[in-house]
C-alpha cells in the first residue's frame, strides 16, 4: 500500500532561487536517510548539481520565451519554481532497494522524459517512502500544470505499480468519497459490474467457472431466484441483481453467452464469447501457411542451435544482465560528464557579466539586473573548483567529446540489448511451437488483429 501527495516549491523567503533548489534537494538527498547516496537516483541531471542543472535550464526558459518562471501573482496565487512528490509505503510492506525501484517507475511513468527530476528514498523512519523533485519547466518549453486531478493521476499510476509489485492498495472510504468535488464524475457499480461480468465470459468455459472467476473479487448469490453479485473492495454497500443490469446479464442469458449462443434483444445481437474451433482441417489457407513457416522456422533454429532451450535462455539471460549494468553504467558517467559541460557553458556566457560585475561601480544595482547569471556563475566555478576541473577552451572540448564517445557508446549497448530481447523472444516461439508439437496441438500462430486489419 502506498499513498501520494504533490505539491509545488516557491522561492523560500530571504532566499534566492538558486539556494532555494539546493536547499530543497539536498535535504531529500541527505546521506543519512538514503543509505550514504545509494537510494538516489536522477534523470537528466547529475544528483550532486541537479539544483544548478534546474536552474541553467529555466534561464533558457525565460530567454527563449520571454517569460519569468515565477511570476508576481500577489497573495492571489502562489508562483512555483519546482515541484514536490511524495510516496510513502506501509511498514514492513517494501524494502528499501524496491521502495526506490517503484519510485523510479513512478516518475518514469508519471513524468515521462519531459522534466528534471532526483529521486530520493528515506528509510529513517518506521515508513519507507520517496521524494521526488522536478523541474517546473519541460523539455517543451511549457511549465507543469497543476490541476485538481493531479494527485489522483498521480495516485493512479502508484496503484498501478503496487498491483504489479503484489502490493496492496488504499480503496477509498465513502467518506473520503462524499468531499470529492461536485462536478466529478464517478464510474457506477452497474457500470463496472457489467463490465466484470462481460470479462468473465469471455474467460470462463462454464457456468460454475464464471461463478468462481466473479468470486474473486465479488460476493455472489445465485442460490435464491436471481442472480446477485455485490463487490469485495470498491464501497458497494448492496448486492446488484444482474437482470436489472439490462436483458442480456439475466443468468439464463449469461449462460447462452458462456455457451457460445447469440442472444439478441430488441433486434440487437450482444456478442458471444469467441469460439475456438478444434477441428484443424477448418483452417484457413492463410492459417495453414503460417503453421509451416513457424514450423520450419523452428527446426532450422534447432538445426542451428540445439533443443537445449533451458540452457540458451540462460546464457542469453546472463549476457543481457550484463549489458544492462554496462548501460546503467553508461547512463551515469553520460550524466556527470554532461553537467561539468553545462557547468563549462554557464561560464563561458556568463563570465563578461561576472568580469563587469568585479568592476562596477553600483554592485547592488548590478545584482540586482543580473542576479540569477551570476548566481549560476559562480556556481559552476565553485562545482568545477571541488571537482579539481581547469576551465579553459580545452577542458570544454575535450567534455564535448567524451559527452559524444558515451552516447555513442551507450548507442551500441542499448541495440545490443534489444538484441539479446529478441533472441530471447525468438527461443520462446520456437520452444512454444516444439512443445505443441510433441502435445499433438495445433501451433496457430497469432492471427492478425484490429478491425479492417490493413484497409
Amino acid at each position: 500500500m502506498a499513498t501520494t501527495f504533490i505539491e509545488g516549491i516557491s522561492v523560500r523567503p530571504g532566499r534566492t532561487p538558486l539556494v532555494t533548489a539546493y536547499d530543497s534537494i539536498s535535504y531529500i538527498t541527505n546521506p543519512e536517510k538514503t543509505e550514504n547516496g545509494k537510494l538516489v537516483s536522477s534523470f537528466r541531471c547529475s544528483p550532486e548539481t541537479a539544483h544548478f542543472e534546474i536552474m541553467m535550464e529555466q534561464n533558457e526558459y525565460e530567454q527563449e520565451t520571454g517569460r519569468k518562471v515565477i511570476q508576481d501573482y500577489g497573495e492571489n496565487k502562489k508562483s512555483y519554481m519546482l515541484m514536490s512528490m511524495r510516496q510513502s509505503f506501509a511498514p514492513g510492506e517494501v524494502t528499501p532497494e524496491q521502495a526506490h525501484e517503484i519510485g523510479c517507475k513512478l516518475a518514469e511513468r508519471f513524468l515521462g522524459k519531459k522534466y528534471q527530476y532526483v529521486i530520493a528514498t528515506h528509510v529513517n523512519t518506521n515508513c519507507i517512502h520517496n521524494h521526488f523533485i522536478f523541474n517546473i519547466v519541460g523539455t517543451d518549453m511549457k511549465k507543469f500544470h497543476q490541476t485538481k486531478y493531479s494527485p489522483k493521476q498521480l495516485a493512479y499510476v502508484s496503484d498501478k505499480l503496487c498491483k504489479e509489485y503484489g502490493l496492496t492498495i488504499v480503496v477509498p472510504s465513502h467518506e473520503r468519497n462524499a468531499k470529492g468535488y461536485t462536478g466529478q464524475k464517478e464510474t457506477s457499480f452497474r457500470t463496472i459490474l457489467k463490465c466484470d461480468i462481460d470479462k468473465a465470459i469471455k474467460i470462463a468455459k462454464d457456468f460454475d467457472e464464471f461463478i468462481n472467476i466473479m468470486n474473486e473479487n465479488y460476493r455472489v448469490n445465485y442460490q435464491g431466484k436471481f442472480l446477485k453479485f455485490r463487490n469485495r473492495t470498491n464501497g458497494q454497500q448492496r448486492f446488484i441483481r444482474s437482470y436489472k443490469l439490462g436483458a442480456a446479464y439475466t443468468e439464463e442469458n449469461i449462460k447462452k453467452r458462456i455457451a457460445g449462443i447469440e442472444v439478441k434483444i430488441e433486434s440487437k445481437t450482444v456478442d458471444k464469447k469467441p469460439q475456438i474451433n478444434d477441428d484443424i482441417d477448418t483452417l484457413s489457407y492463410s492459417q495453414h501457411l503460417r503453421n509451416i513457416e513457424a514450423m520450419v522456422a523452428a527446426d532450422k533454429y534447432i538445426n542451428d542451435k540445439g533443443s537445449n532451450f533451458e540452457a540458451q535462455l540462460d546464457e542469453i539471460s546472463k549476457k543481457s544482465e550484463i549489458v544492462e549494468q554496462k548501460i546503467k553504467e553508461a547512463q551515469k558517467e553520460f550524466t556527470k560528464a554532461e553537467s561539468i559541460l553545462k557547468c563549462l557553458d554557464a561560464i563561458e556566457r556568463y563570465e563578461n557579466i561576472a568580469q563587469n560585475y568585479e568592476t562596477a561601480l553600483l554592485k547592488e544595482r548590478f545584482i540586482n539586473t543580473y542576479q540569477n547569471e551570476l548566481e549560476l556563475y559562480y556556481s559552476a566555478v565553485n562545482t568545477l573548483k571541488e571537482k579539481g576541473i581547469s576551465v579553459n577552451f580545452n577542458s570544454k572540448e575535450n567534455y564535448k567529446n567524451k559527452c559524444f564517445e558515451i552516447k555513442e557508446n551507450l548507442n551500441k549497448l542499448q541495440n545490443q540489448y534489444t538484441s539479446l530481447e529478441c533472441e530471447i523472444n525468438k527461443v520462446n516461439k520456437v520452444r512454444d511451437v516444439v512443445e505443441k508439437v510433441h502435445k499433438g496441438e495445433k501451433i496457430l500462430t497469432q492471427r492478425k488483429g484490429g478491425y479492417r486489419h490493413g484497409r
